[in-house]
């Protein structure tokens, strides 16, 4: 879990060494991001956050990304309104923002997280190689990514990639 104890310049600092943003990021994420995300607040590690079915989910999304967005939706094999679907990484990016205020997260690398992460799977059960797929299907569409350097790439590709596998 992410070490409640961390100062803001502390995670910033770990953030900024590469081997542990997609840590922080993605241990993050796996403590927030189920059916019912939890929010880590300041005084709870578990403060929960209900977030109701959404019709235009696309709509939260930064006009920079929103095109990215549509069409990784529109081939996506699963159903779009389904538990992994537009209303899941659209929470993850949310939840995700609200990390990023508190531990200085690359909102870049969080967003491209929030939008590849699920985006290949098979389907809603076990598929443990979901996240690496995803994250191959980020690097398919690497120059449609809107300004996402090769370190923040990097640090995206192994969260995406590892999270399914547990390792982070």
């Amino acid at each position: 879990t992410l070490d409640p104890t961390l100062t803001q310049n502390e995670c910033r600092n770990l953030i900024e060494q590469k081997s542990h943003c997609a840590i922080i990021v993605v241990r993050s994420f796996r403590i927030i991001c189920n059916h019912r995300p939890q929010l880590i607040g300041k005084n709870s590690m578990s403060q929960t956050l209900e977030i109701p079915n959404r019709r235009n989910e696309l709509s939260q999304w930064s006009e920079h990304w929103r095109d990215l967005a549509s069409y990784v939706v529109r081939h996506f094999k699963l159903e779009t309104e389904g538990i992994h679907g537009i209303s899941h990484w659209t929470r993850v990016l949310e939840n995700g923002v609200r990390l990023a205020e508190i531990n200085g997260a690359n909102l870049k690398v969080i967003t491209a997280f929030a939008l590849f992460h699920d985006c290949r799977r098979e389907n809603d059960g076990y598929d443990p190689k979901h996240g690496f797929r995803g994250a191959e299907y980020g690097r398919h569409l690497r120059e449609q990514i809107p300004s996402l350097s090769d370190i923040e790439f990097d640090l995206f590709y192994d969260a995406s990639t590892f999270h399914s596998d547990g390792l982070m």
